[in-house]
């Protein structure tokens, strides 16, 4: 039998979302990545996502010819006008989703620690990428507000700061 799994598809034109599930042969494969940055009160930039408003890091797909690093360093300049390094490695984690009507996405995604060069910070949005970005401590990431893919690599966060000097 084949397993099936769970994603969500994303309506772009709606902005709303559906569950559906796919057998594992249908997902296309993606390799992404993604960054923690942390202010001065320990609280980690997130921005809203269109679906549902919900919480992630920024980060997203790497373009071909890019590594990891280079990719964090373009998404947090396009989602949130910042100039950043990405440093060291974090965790890793999978999310399902698919655009549309294109098929579903099996992403894989690794996060790394980021450090602020310079820019200005977005708080608005583009309305593609996010709906705005703002500081919230790692407390106040929950169910209610932030993807579950996210949810899921916060205690790997949380080990790795607890091992940070």
């Amino acid at each position: 039998m084949t397993r099936k799994i769970s994603y969500e598809r994303v309506h772009s034109a709606t902005k709303t979302v559906t569950f559906e599930s796919a057998p594992s042969s249908a997902f296309v494969d993606r390799q992404s990545a993604a960054g923690f940055l942390r202010d001065r009160r320990g609280r980690i930039l997130v921005v809203a996502t269109y679906n549902r408003g919900l919480f992630e890091v920024p980060g997203g797909l790497i373009d071909p010819g890019e590594d990891d690093r280079t990719t964090v360093a373009r998404e947090f300049e396009e989602e949130v006008g910042l100039v950043v390094k990405a440093g060291e490695f974090v965790t890793s984690g999978v999310s399902y989703f698919s655009w549309d009507d294109s098929r579903p996405y099996r992403c894989f995604r690794r996060y790394y620690e980021v450090e602020r060069l310079g820019g200005r910070l977005k708080s608005n949005g583009d309305g593609h990428d996010t709906l705005g970005a703002q500081w919230l401590r790692p407390d106040q990431l929950n169910a209610g507000n932030t993807l579950d893919f996210i949810l899921k690599v916060l205690p790997a966060y949380r080990r790795f700061l607890r091992r940070r000097p």
